[in-house]
């Protein structure tokens, strides 16, 4: 939780936060990205290799984007729970292993699994994102 700037004693106002080493801000930006890649790549995936649909694309879509209003408050209670530092390889073995299952998915040509896979990567973006400032 951040604290509200406070004035120091030559009247400014400085603010108490602190910075994301950078391995951490590098990893956290990688996972950002890494999402909304996936964010425009899943459509063409799903349209070019799966010939899906307008309703195809758009539950994969809402698939994907489902995981952070789903996974956000259970996925805070998990970090407090598990510790932030082991929730972040955790995180990241989630969207390792979703994004893995989205392969096998395409190859399967299965829309319903690619939408499922998209899921659990995006979960482990979102757990990331929970546990990244806590960690440090």
């Amino acid at each position: 939780m951040r604290s509200a700037p406070v004035a120091s004693a030559s009247g400014s106002a400085s603010t108490p936060y602190r910075a994301l080493p950078a391995p951490l801000l590098a990893a956290a930006a990688g996972a950002h990205l890494a999402d909304q890649l996936a964010l425009a790549a899943l459509p063409l995936l799903a349209v070019v290799l799966l010939g899906a649909d307008a309703a195809g694309v758009g539950l994969l879509v809402a698939a994907h984007g489902a995981a952070w209003l789903a996974v956000t408050l259970p996925g805070g209670v998990w970090v407090d729970r598990i510790g932030p530092v082991r929730m972040l390889a955790r995180a990241q073995a989630i969207s390792a292993a979703g994004w893995s299952a989205a392969v096998v998915a395409v190859l399967a040509g299965s829309g319903g699994a690619l939408a499922a896979a998209a899921f659990v990567a995006s979960a482990g973006t979102v757990l990331f994102v929970l546990a990244a400032e806590p960690a440090v």
